[in-house]
């Protein structure tokens, strides 16, 4: 994997030099550096902070915005070059801009959402620009817990749910609820969705099209986090072992805990206050980099220019 030497710029004209892989993403850039800078993470609302990242073209002298999702390489960063790292305090007429602009791009990703993912279909509340989507997902999941203990819980092949695109998005995350029953420790009885990405951990910018792939994900249940669950019934059932096979069963992952735990070493031993459900325990390698990519990634680093 290449690295490129490149020269982060503050909004107070301090600049920095850094040494950044070529798989990067723009987004991870900006984030280390707010975290370098001990810049805050959220706005004065409480949504996710807005983080610009632009380029300098040395002819021209102007700067062109770069998008958080692409690596250094794919956004064409040379060696050497300046970006301007800065966080976006904008109000009114701006927001309604930006809010307008991300409305216009999920509506322009929702029209190749049935291609690759032909289980999937929606509705809308407006033809031109929806900010409402009515999500259908027709595979099979729990939508009961069993009716007795050992038993699979109950299927239902369609599953509904519908998303809300506030006034304050894409700084904070759309308004999700699963409008049919879902037996699932990350959905409420009454249908309340919660997941990091979709609360804690929720980035502006991660658009409409993930937000319904994390939903898919979380229905086939390959994504789920039973330590602080919105349902502790589905959270608990989920803890034993006996009921993974019919988690697998629907193509999701029988075990799904923090890798922090797992790579715990307190919880390698054979100590008697050990937690038996770390035992001897795999998870998918794809998982393990996911994780990795997400927590323990190297941040990146930035040194003082001084001139």
């Amino acid at each position: 994997m290449s690295n490129k030497k490149i020269y982060i710029r503050d909004n107070a004209g301090n600049n920095y030099e850094s040494t950044i892989e070529a798989e990067t993403t723009i987004g991870n850039i900006a984030a280390d550096f707010f975290e370098a800078m001990e810049w805050m993470q959220q706005d004065g609302h409480g949504g996710g902070q807005r983080a610009v990242v632009e380029i300098l073209d040395p002819k021209t002298k102007k700067y062109t915005r770069l998008r958080p999702d692409l690596t250094v390489d794919e956004a064409n960063i040379p060696e050497g070059a300046i970006l301007s790292i800065y966080a976006e305090a904008v109000a009114g007429a701006f927001d309604r801009r930006r809010r307008l602009a991300a409305l216009k791009n999920d509506k322009n990703d929702m029209a190749k959402l049935g291609t690759d993912y032909p289980y999937i279909s929606f509705t809308t509340n407006e033809k031109e620009i929806p900010d409402e989507y009515f999500i259908t997902f027709r595979a099979r999941s729990f939508q009961a817990p069993p009716v007795k203990e050992g038993d699979r819980p109950e299927i239902s092949d369609v599953h509904k749910v519908s998303i809300y695109l506030g006034a304050e998005y894409p700084r904070e995350a759309p308004a999700v609820v699963w409008e049919t029953p879902l037996f699932h420790p990350n959905v409420s009885t009454d249908g309340g969705v919660c997941l990091g990405q979709l609360r804690e951990r929720y980035l502006p910018g991660l658009g409409l099209k993930r937000v319904i792939l994390l939903l898919d994900e979380m229905l086939h249940w390959r994504n789920y986090d039973f330590w602080q669950p919105f349902n502790p019934e589905a959270a608990e059932w989920a803890c034993k072992p006996e009921n993974w096979a019919f988690i697998e069963d629907i193509g999701g992952i029988g075990l799904n805990i923090p890798y922090k735990e797992l790579i715990d070493p307190k919880n390698w031993g054979d100590g008697a206050d050990e937690d038996a459900i770390f035992k001897g325990i795999e998870q998918p390698e794809h998982l393990v980099r996911q994780w990795y990519m997400e927590n323990l990634r190297p941040r990146v680093q930035f040194n003082r220019v001084i001139k």
